[in-house]
């Protein structure tokens, strides 16, 4: 009887079942398998399960992707071959491509065997294997009629049988040796290797292969099986994806949970309903005028927003504007609302983290944390919210910094480009009165970031870093000279 339950509706957290595996580690009962998508999951969770046992102590808990549990449990298999690395795959494949290329029509075709050509081949063939497929088993398959070339056919059955004649009885590929272990799974087997569990958690897969299939399969006979899939019935459009795994998952008898009540955006994003269609009068809603120029528009946009602020009494900061394309009208939007006397706040739209202002305050922590590497210094400077920079030579100091190979402006940086050999021995030693002031001009400019504490309590290092930005002159960037600046300069620098 099968005790397989398959939970449905959107993606929530990567590991749907960690309240329900959470107190069982908190209750002392190591009774679970979980099966994650990517090994730095698995890595995070079984961390996270530590921390949720009594006390931190717990032994390794049962936590793997499918493809490492596969493996283990054909390792355990009696008479099982040996398992060849990634590395030899690809090895054997080249050897294959090599020695026989005269007998393939589509893959080397008796031309040079290249690097890109060996991993593409060891890829599909990996899928291939992953899927069950040796040579024998895909020579059965029946050739389709259409959109499918009948040499690329022939290729992959000649690769596979002279794969199967090369690995002999004691070899075997990974991808195909978990399909073996998923092939010969046994009640025996799975206590063996996983004694005590009753309770299997799967989660974060949309995609499953047919020895992924099996397992689940066989183990909900001898244990309570959940998995969570994202995909709801009501959209089978949008989850087409799972739609496949749903189905096959249905058809082994699994008991569908659906999740309680959508809310009210999700029944409209993931459940395919539509808004109630009712009748309005769109001329009081949508007004149509036909202008001839972006003045005219921006002119009558003005007007518009100046009647509702004056004669309504709609707050200006209650009302947005949007252009198709905001650089075009940008210089006129400056120059029509500064005639109309009405303020502006022009934005890119894009989301905060884009924002060139908050990208640089950013980068500055990031050039500290990363180590200060040349160019990621000298790309800061760049940046027009920096007050630096328009003392610093910087073409000039990267130019010598790089022919001395200065890599990284740790502390005592200055010291190491005048200790270079090629700077003591060098014949053409830059000016060096220059180089001494923009080399104390940078250093200056560095010398905060060297004071940035690496550990600190969370509002010790939240003032430390107010005045870490003040210091180099961050808050302060809107009082800079910009006459210089061109009107697209301007523009960019104030849209931050």
């Amino acid at each position: 009887m099968s005790r397989l339950k398959l939970y449905t509706g959107r993606f929530e957290t990567l590991v749907h079942f960690a309240p329900q595996i959470e107190q069982r580690v908190k209750e002392g009962r190591q009774d679970f398998l979980v099966l994650l998508p990517v090994n730095r999951a698995v890595r995070y969770y079984k961390k996270r399960l530590v921390d949720a046992a009594p006390g931190g102590i717990l032994t390794d808990p049962l936590v793997f992707t499918f493809d490492d549990l596969l493996t283990r449990l054909y390792r355990s298999l009696p008479g099982a071959k040996k398992i060849i690395s990634p590395e030899m795959f690809h090895l054997l494949v080249r050897q294959i491509l090599e020695e026989h290329r005269d007998e393939f029509r589509f893959f080397s075709a008796g031309a040079e065997v290249t690097t890109g050509l060996v991993r593409k081949t060891a890829d599909m063939i990996k899928e291939l294997r992953r899927f069950g497929y040796n040579g024998i088993a895909f020579s059965k398959l029946a050739i389709p009629e259409t959109d499918f070339d009948p040499d690329k056919f022939g290729d992959f059955q000649r690769l596979l049988q002279r794969l199967d004649e090369r690995l002999g009885d004691s070899f075997i590929d990974e991808p195909f040796a978990r399909h073996q272990a998923a092939v010969n799974l046994s009640e025996e087997l799975f206590r063996k290797n996983l004694p005590g569990v009753a309770y299997v958690y799967v989660s974060g897969y949309g995609l499953f292969t047919p020895a992924m299939f099996r397992f689940i399969e066989q183990v909900s006979r001898w244990a309570q099986v959940n998995v969570k899939l994202e995909y709801t019935e009501e959209n089978p459009t949008l989850f087409r994806h799972t739609a496949q795994a749903a189905k096959r998952l249905t058809a082994m008898g699994a008991q569908v949970v659906k999740p309680r009540e959508p809310g009210f955006l999700s029944r409209f994003l993931f459940h395919g309903e539509t808004f109630p269609n009712k009748k309005e009068d769109l001329r009081e809603r949508i007004h149509i005028y036909g202008l001839v120029s972006q003045r005219e528009e921006v002119a009558f946009i003005a007007a518009k927003i100046r009647d509702l602020h004056f004669k309504e009494g709609i707050p200006l900061h209650r009302m947005a504007v949007t252009f198709a394309n905001m650089e075009r009208y940008v210089p006129e939007v400056r120059r029509v609302f500064r005639e109309f006397e009405l303020p502006v706040n022009l934005s890119t739209g894009f989301p905060l983290i884009q924002s060139p202002l908050v990208r640089h305050f950013l980068n500055t922590l990031r050039l500290a944390a990363s180590g200060f590497p040349l160019k990621d210094v000298f790309q800061l400077l760049q940046s027009p919210f920096v007050g630096a920079a328009d003392r610093i030579n910087s073409d000039f100091l990267y130019r010598i910094l790089v022919k001395y190979r200065v890599r990284r402006l740790t502390p005592g940086w200055q010291q190491r480009l005048t200790a270079t050999p090629e700077y003591e021995n060098g014949a053409d030693q830059p000016d060096e009165a220059n180089l001494a002031r923009q080399v104390e001009l940078l250093a200056a400019y560095l010398e905060p970031y060297y004071q940035l504490p690496q550990e600190a309590t969370p509002v010790g290092f939240s003032e430390r870093l107010r005045r870490f930005w003040k210091d180099i002159g961050l808050f302060d960037w809107y009082r800079k000279d910009n006459r210089v600046l061109t009107e697209r300069q301007k523009e960019n620098e104030f849209r931050a």
